[in-house]
C-alpha cells in the first residue's frame, strides 16, 4: 500500500509537523512490533509442531511395548516377549 509523500512545504507550524512525524513514527512501530508477533508465533508453532511430532513417536513406542509385554506368554518366562521389547524400542529410538 504505497502512500503519497506528503508536501512539507505546506507544513508552516512546527507543531503540525511534530505531529505528522510522530504518527509516522507511530505507524512504524506497529508495523515493526506485528512482523516480531508473527515471526515469534512462528517459530512456536514450528517448535510446537515439533515436540508433537515426538510425543506421537514416544507414545506408539510405550503401545508397541505394552502389546509386547501382553502378549507374551507366562511359560516361556517371558524372555522372548522382552527380548523383542529390547528389539522394538532400540530400532525404534535409531531411527528417530
Amino acid at each position: 500500500m504505497a502512500q503519497s509523500r506528503p508536501n512539507w512545504a505546506l507544513y508552516s507550524n512546527s507543531s503540525n509537523l511534530t505531529a505528522i512525524l510522530l504518527d509516522h513514527v507511530v505507524t512504524m512501530n506497529e508495523q515493526y512490533l506485528t512482523g516480531l508477533c508473527r515471526r515469534s508465533r512462528h517459530a512456536f508453532e514450528g517448535r510446537h509442531r515439533e515436540f508433537r511430532k515426538r510425543a506421537k513417536k514416544g507414545v506408539e513406542m510405550l503401545l508397541q511395548a505394552m502389546e509386547i509385554v501382553l502378549d507374551s506368554r507366562p511359560a516361556d518366562g517371558n524372555v522372548q516377549g522382552l527380548g523383542r521389547l529390547w528389539r522394538t524400542c532400540t530400532s525404534v529410538s535409531t531411527s528417530s
